[in-house]
């Protein structure tokens, strides 16, 4: 029934009366359910990735805090579902990062900000990468691409293997060919990460005359469809201006069409979003889906908001400290969190739910402060602040076991049970 239920709402316009019935069956205020799929939903669908919720006119993502309430509630239902195999793709692993460690020689000595980092990405798929500030996800990007300075830093052990090839052992000339082609990057901060003193259309231009072999007229033309393919008004008229003359969210947008450009294979996507306003941050997330989906292009995305978590990625990869803590797809790790600190991630989020008007809900935080990173810890990285912890923490790195399927977690409770 309550599966039913869940097809319907996903694929129609419920009236007032099914409203009702809905937010019984899943245990939220009928108030949290109408507003949801007023904002959300909109003639909603499943989307193809196994996502739980795409809106059709892209008001979703940025109503992180109703998202993540509506996925919570949903989240029986999605956690059996897996994402589709698109017709003609293999599903064997597009990029594989085995055991990678990333190293940093600073004045009080060796900080390895990636340690021991293990993930796949299939075809087509989109993946999460999550964790506080600091906690590897950059740097484990970077690393895809061969943009570790060194030095001071340094890949230090494991393989990044793309298409069966491992990029770590790549001479620079051929790692070329694959960055910004094969694979491309969407980075953090726009304003410094666009050249100043280049312009908007020279700059979406270089990765086609770099890897396409177009003329300069035709990379020309390229640049002003993709330009309009990201919704930049008067796109023509934009190829001779510069990064200053842009607001964040069109520079965000020139770099969604730098990286896409050229159709890679992955695109690795750092905090897109960060900084930008709500309404913004709602029509970057959709378009990146929509460019995504066009090119069959798999996804790396980084980000710390678990309410986009909850819209964009069908796989979720945790970590803390440099190091995995947890993987599993994004409903089983929403409704089943095995690790004390995805349990805290997701406490820390606002909740809509509460038993009466008048209560107050404080937000929960997770005591303490992440390691050093040039800290040795023989344990459990998370000792400190794990309300859970015990002697065997302390004096013994656990291992990334299964937990059920295909959800794995870095805790000696796991393994205890």
């Amino acid at each position: 029934m309550l599966d039913s239920l869940i097809i319907l709402a996903l694929n129609s316009q419920p009236n007032p009366k099914f409203l009702t019935l809905f937010a019984g069956f899943i245990k939220v205020n009928v108030s949290v359910v109408r507003f949801g799929f007023l904002i959300l939903m909109q003639r909603p669908t499943l989307a193809p990735d196994g996502i739980l919720f795409q809106s059709s006119n892209g008001a979703g993502p940025g109503n992180s805090k109703i998202q993540l309430e509506l996925t919570l509630a949903f989240s029986n239902f999605h956690s059996r579902k897996k994402a589709p195999i698109l017709p003609g793709i293999s599903m064997d692993p597009l990029l594989q990062i085995q055991d990678l460690s990333v190293r940093f020689n600073t004045p009080e000595g060796p900080a390895r900000a990636v340690d021991r980092v293990s993930f796949d990405l299939a075809p087509g798929e989109t993946l999460g990468l999550v964790g506080e500030s600091g906690c590897g996800k950059s740097v484990t990007a970077l690393s895809i691409l061969g943009l570790i300075p060194d030095p001071p830093g340094k890949i230090e052990q494991g393989k990044i293997l793309f298409s069966g090839k491992d990029l770590v052992t790549l001479a620079q000339d051929q790692l070329r060919r694959i960055r910004g082609n094969e694979i491309s990057m969407i980075f953090q901060e726009p304003m410094t990460s666009l050249n100043p003193v280049l312009t908007i259309g020279r700059q979406v231009m270089e990765p086609l005359l770099a890897h396409k072999g177009l003329s300069r007229s035709e990379a020309e033309e390229e640049a002003v469809q993709w330009l309009e393919r990201v919704k930049i008004p008067g796109a023509r008229s934009h190829l001779s201006s510069y990064p200053h003359q842009l607001s964040g969210g069109m520079r965000q947008r020139v770099m969604i069409a730098m990286a896409m450009a050229v159709r890679p294979r992955i695109l690795l996507a750092d905090e897109p979003t960060t900084a930008l306003d709500v309404t913004i941050q709602a029509q970057i997330l959709s378009l990146m889906l929509e460019l995504k989906k066009e090119s069959h292009s798999s996804m790396l995305l980084i980000t710390h908001d678990m309410g986009v978590v909850a819209q964009m990625v069908s796989r979720v990869v945790v970590m803390y400290a440099g190091e995995v803590v947890e993987q599993a797809r994004t409903g089983d790790l929403f409704q089943n969190p095995s690790h004390p600190y995805t349990k805290g991630l997701l406490k820390s989020m606002p909740r809509l739910k509460r038993q009466k008007k008048s209560e107050k809900i404080r937000l929960e935080e997770i005591p303490g402060t992440v390691p050093r990173l040039t800290e040795q810890i023989a344990g459990c990285k998370f000792f400190a602040r794990c309300p859970c912890a015990f002697d065997r923490c302390l004096q013994k790195r656990p291992a990334l076991r299964n937990v059920r399927g295909d959800h794995f977690a870095r805790c000696w409770l796991v393994e205890a049970s």
